[in-house]
C-alpha cells in the first residue's frame, strides 16, 4: 500500500466519504478527506463523491471555498477528477431539483427528474441496474460491453453535447451513467457498493488509467 497518498476525496458535507475512502484502502490505496480547498495543491488526483440533494451541496462546495481551489487543480492542471452520483451531477449547468440551481458548468446540461413514464416505475431509482457501454474508456477495459452497479438517484444528468456520454443504462427510459470530459470522469452509479466490477474503475483511477 502507498505510504504518501495522492487521492484527496473533497469533503464539502454530503455524505459518502467513508465508504469511499475504505474502498480504496481495499485496492490497496491511501485516499485522505481533505476538508480544506488550501490542501489540494499537494494531491494528484481527486474524487467529488456526493449523496443528497443538488441546491444544498452546489451551495456546500462554493461556501468551503473548493470551486475555486478545483478550478486550477482540475480544469487549468488537467489533474483527473472522479465525480460520483451527487458530484456527478454538480458538473452541470443548471439543476431543476427542488428548485433551479446553477451548477459548475464544467460540463453544460442540465439535472431533472427521472421521469415516471411506465406505470410502478420507482423513483427514486435505488438497486443494482445495467450500465451499457456506448464508447470506449480506459476505465472500462475488460468489463466487456456492459456491467452492473449500484443506483441510488432521483435526478439525472442530461449532458449537452452527447460525445461525453461513455455509458447509458435503462430506467423507463435511457439515461446516462457514465461520462468523460477530458481528465474528468464522472459515474451516476456508487463504484465504491458495487462489488469487484466497481471496485476495478477506483483501482484503475488510483492507477492513473482514468486520464486522458
Amino acid at each position: 500500500m502507498s505510504n504518501s497518498p495522492t487521492i484527496a476525496i473533497i469533503d464539502y458535507d454530503a455524505g459518502n466519504l467513508t465508504s469511499v475512502r475504505n474502498a480504496f484502502e481495499f485496492v490497496g490505496q491511501v485516499a485522505e478527506v481533505v476538508r480544506s480547498p488550501n490542501q489540494l495543491d499537494k494531491y494528484q488526483r481527486f474524487v467529488l463523491p456526493g449523496v443528497g440533494a443538488f441546491g444544498p451541496g452546489i451551495a456546500k462546495l462554493r461556501t468551503a471555498g473548493f470551486v475555486d481551489a478545483l478550478n486550477t487543480e482540475v480544469l487549468e492542471s488537467k489533474k483527473p477528477l472522479l465525480c460520483i452520483c451527487l458530484g456527478m451531477q454538480l458538473l452541470a449547468t443548471t439543476s431543476y431539483e427542488h428548485g433551479k440551481h446553477t451548477g459548475l458548468n464544467w460540463i453544460p446540461g442540465e439535472v431533472v427528474e427521472i421521469e415516471k413514464v411506465e406505470l410502478g416505475l420507482r423513483v427514486p431509482h435505488v438497486g443494482w441496474n445495467e450500465v451499457r457501454f456506448v464508447r470506449e474508456d480506459p476505465s472500462l477495459e475488460g468489463l466487456g460491453g456492459s456491467a452492473d452497479f449500484y443506483f441510488a438517484n432521483s435526478f439525472h444528468f442530461i449532458p449537452k453535447e452527447k460525445d461525453c456520454v461513455v455509458g447509458t443504462y435503462h430506467h423507463g427510459q435511457e439515461l446516462v451513467g457514465i461520462i468523460r470530459h477530458d481528465n474528468i470522469f464522472a459515474v451516476q452509479f456508487h463504484p465504491e457498493k458495487s462489488h469487484n466490477i466497481g471496485l476495478s474503475i477506483l483501482r484503475k483511477f488510483a492507477a492513473g488509467s482514468l486520464s486522458c
